[in-house]
């Protein structure tokens, strides 16, 4: 804080806070479907949610061979 004609100037150490809300995480591939040898771009996407919304949790795993598991 600069100060003003009121207060004197200050700082202080930065502050973190952690808020546990849920998420929407969206995975989508580019090309979509691929073919074998084609170069993949995954793009992920993670949004809040708004409260009171009911979500399913599920994973996916993809290995280095390609399949998901």
């Amino acid at each position: 804080y600069a100060g003003s004609d009121n207060f004197a100037a200050s700082t202080s150490a930065a502050a973190t806070q952690t808020v546990k809300r849920k998420t929407l995480v969206t995975m989508t591939t580019t090309p979509n479907p691929a073919r074998v040898g084609d170069e993949v771009t995954f793009s992920i996407t993670v949004q809040d949610t708004p409260p009171g919304l009911d979500m399913v949790v599920a994973a996916a795993l993809i290995a280095p061979s390609g399949a998901v598991e």
